[in-house]
């Protein structure tokens, strides 16, 4: 039965971890074919520096809202009504949920553009144009992951780093996928090229990328982003398309550099405060001599 996204994605159905009362809140969002599992360890992680962490499932995955036509403005209606019912301070989206951030980051509520902190926006692998040529060759792929989907064995082969629960809720994902997301998304004559939305990015976003390594499996290319030097990218060495099963504490570092890099200030103001003061009492005692 088909179901109206814009009023069911205030009720998406999700994944937590943390504390509701955290005042710090992350937005996982997974690929397509995906489901919020791909995004355990950088959650667990995350929660683990004092984040409260959700994780949705997006319509036509898991057991998120199923429509009669997967658009993309369906997608991004789901993906802001997320932005509108919390203020966020990290969003990670991967694959197609770096698509879908980017996207939605231009539609953001005014409280985003109102508050003095930024949002930080990381970004994994975000496909935002299909190669020349290739448009197809993803459609069958992942068409047949939805329609006829692989045994654990399967992803245990391509992709030596993964875990036997990795692969069997990548298994899950699949088979939970409506097919239909895939044609109306991926299915040829329609394009997938989203590179309009790296121009012009809000003031209130710090934007990273993080890129697969395509001599490892990486599917998304760094060039892309040679027209905007503005923004933080690098690629992770040995990674896959898959770095939320790979390379979970590298995406976690990347998301908590700014507050690392705060403490570290603190800390250094705190002992340059102490060095000061001991110099004054060093002072004090000879000139009492």
């Amino acid at each position: 039965m088909a179901s109206n996204t814009d009023d069911n994605a205030l009720l998406a159905p999700r994944n937590v971890w943390g504390s509701p009362y955290s005042p710090k809140r992350a937005l996982l969002l997974h690929g397509l074919t995906c489901s919020p599992h791909c995004m355990i360890y950088i959650a667990e992680k995350l929660s683990e520096h004092g984040y409260y962490v959700i994780a949705p499932d997006l319509p036509g995955h898991g057991i998120g809202a199923r429509v009669e036509t997967y658009t993309w403005d369906v997608m991004d209606n789901a993906v802001v009504a997320l932005f509108t019912e919390a203020t966020y301070n990290l969003v990670v989206g991967f694959s197609m949920g770096g698509v879908l951030a980017l996207r939605a980051i231009h539609k953001l509520p005014p409280v985003y553009h109102e508050r003095s902190q930024l949002t930080r926006v990381v970004l994994l692998d975000p496909p935002i144009r299909n190669a020349d040529g290739l448009s197809s060759a993803y459609y069958a792929l992942f068409s047949d992951l939805t329609r006829n989907p692989p045994k654990p064995e399967f992803f245990l082969e391509h992709f030596p780093r993964w875990t036997q629960k990795d692969a069997v809720l990548q298994v899950l994902a699949s088979e939970l996928c409506d097919p239909l997301v895939v044609d109306h998304l991926l299915q040829p004559p329609r394009v997938w090229a989203h590179h309009e939305y790296l121009a012009n990015v809000p003031s209130c976003i710090e934007l990273i990328f993080l890129f697969g390594d395509t001599e490892t499996g990486g599917i998304c290319c760094i060039k892309e982003l040679d027209p905007y030097p503005q923004y933080e990218r690098r690629i992770i060495k040995g990674a896959s398309h898959w770095i939320p099963y790979e390379f979970p504490g590298e995406v976690v570092e990347a998301c908590i550099a700014p507050e690392k890099e705060s403490s570290q200030s603190k800390h250094k103001s705190r002992n340059q405060r102490l060095s000061w003061s001991s110099w004054i009492g060093y002072l004090t005692d000879w000139s009492s001599l």
